[in-house]
């Protein structure tokens, strides 16, 4: 009996079509060619998605960093608008930043705090 040899890919998978023989355009007719050569141009290098993967995540790093600034910035602005209440709109009295403990003119807070936070979504 004769041995089964081990199973091979077919010659275009294994070396690409443009080293495809071209004896085969005989065998499977010449239609069937150029469909298969439409299909890969020759012009056009493959793609190392790992490298594509890698430059997705250096992005998305970016991104994530950005994000996270804005979300603080935001929380803070918060914070400082929560800490105004109703006596200090008619008094006028001066807002006091959180963290920064520094006293800012309520009307000067109110016009540009909304500017800054939308610089920064902007971004």
């Amino acid at each position: 009996m004769r041995r089964m040899s081990k199973l091979r890919a077919p010659y275009f998978l294994r070396y690409g079509l443009s080293r495809f023989p071209k004896k085969a355009c005989v065998r499977w007719g010449a239609n069937r060619m150029s469909e298969m050569t439409r299909i890969s141009p020759e012009g056009e290098t493959p793609v190392n998605p790992y490298s594509l993967l890698e430059a997705v995540n250096r992005s998305s790093d970016t991104a994530h960093t950005g994000w996270l600034i804005f979300m603080g910035i935001m929380t803070y602005l918060m914070i400082a608008v929560a800490g105004v209440t109703h006596r200090n709109l008619l008094l006028e009295t001066p807002v006091s930043l959180p963290i920064l403990q520094v006293d800012i003119p309520l009307t000067q807070f109110f016009q540009f705090a909304p500017i800054v936070l939308v610089l920064f979504h902007l971004g």
